[in-house]
């Protein structure tokens, strides 16, 4: 027999028996009791602020000028108008941006 061969018989000795009731010590470990479930403390404390943040001024973000700005831009318009409000920026912005490599190269 080969060397494997050999191993894979004295793996299926050894093991098989496994998860049995002949095994002793899984036996032991299905009857114990169950352990009871993890108490986690109350780890964010209320005190000090902190709390709902949501609509309040955050002068520290760094998207804020861009929320800024974005609110003054929201109108009431539907889905077709956004498309070609989106359609109009993107255009303008590659006209822009070719006008100025244009200067650029000259």
């Amino acid at each position: 027999m080969t060397e494997t061969q050999q191993k894979l018989q004295t793996y299926e000795q050894m093991f098989a028996h496994r998860f049995s009731s002949e095994d002793h010590e899984y036996q032991q470990y299905v009857q114990r009791a169950a352990d009871p479930p993890p108490t986690v403390d109350d780890w964010r404390g209320r005190g000090g602020g902190g709390g709902n943040q949501r609509g309040r001024d955050n002068r520290h973000s760094k998207w804020r000028h861009f929320i800024f700005h974005y609110n003054m831009l929201q109108i009431n318009v539907n889905f077709r108008e956004q498309f070609y409000l989106v359609q109009f920026c993107s255009v303008l912005f590659y006209l822009v941006l070719c006008y100025s490599i244009q200067f650029y190269y000259i």
